[in-house]
């Protein structure tokens, strides 16, 4: 059972014969009624859930794209708007490139005066998570976007198959309501932290300094 162009798949379901026509030969076996709605109900779920983490990462995105516009182009709006519309909000520059550029900005400009030891090593910390959650994100993101969903109906079992770039294979993961309440997690932390004094303020500084 498959729906059409959705990247869903549903495997081991129940099944009912079909003798609407009066010719035996194009009797076939399909979904029975209960099965049907209950699929429905679960696919409608997933959907949903995948949905808003694509969502959520189109606003990750824009605002590595605007962290990145603000650190070379702050002050000229003209030259900024510009920049977006051939450079940032294109596909030029994709999710992980975007990423790997501000990674860059903030390990290459980050401002370490007048800091502790200790605010040294939390500050390591904060951005270790911020890069270790992005990479997450944008892999499962990617996965969502592409990949294909199989639910196995005897079994309840959601499967996500996706091509691993990272390690060059095809690979699988179960999804279940932890797996897309782990992903808000992290996408929490990173819409926190892209938007927190520490990270900003490396891109405003450069541009005072």
């Amino acid at each position: 059972m498959n729906e059409e162009g959705s990247g869903f798949k549903v495997i081991n379901y129940p099944t009912i014969e079909n003798k609407e026509s009066e010719d035996p030969e194009e009797w076939y076996l399909d979904v029975t009624p209960e099965a049907e709605i209950e699929i429905a109900k679960i696919l409608n779920i997933i959907k949903r859930d995948r949905g808003e983490i694509i969502s959520r990462c189109v606003d990750v995105d824009n605002l590595l794209g605007r962290d990145i516009s603000d650190f070379f182009l702050k002050d000229d709006p003209q030259k900024r708007e510009i920049f977006h519309e051939l450079i940032i909000d294109t596909t030029i520059l994709t999710f992980s490139q975007k990423k790997r550029i501000f990674k860059t900005i903030v390990e290459k400009y980050s401002d370490k005066d007048g800091l502790s030891s200790e605010d040294l090593m939390n500050s390591g910390e904060r951005k270790r998570k911020l890069f270790e959650d992005l990479n997450h994100i944008i892999k499962i993101r990617n996965a969502l976007a592409h990949g294909n969903i199989t639910l196995d109906f005897e079994s309840g079992t959601a499967t996500l198959q996706y091509f691993d770039s990272n390690k060059n294979e095809k690979t699988e993961t179960i999804i279940t309501p932890q797996f897309f309440e782990d992903l808000r997690l992290k996408l929490n932390n990173v819409v926190f932290q892209l938007w927190s004094s520490q990270f900003h303020s490396v891109i405003v500084k450069n541009e005072e300094g």
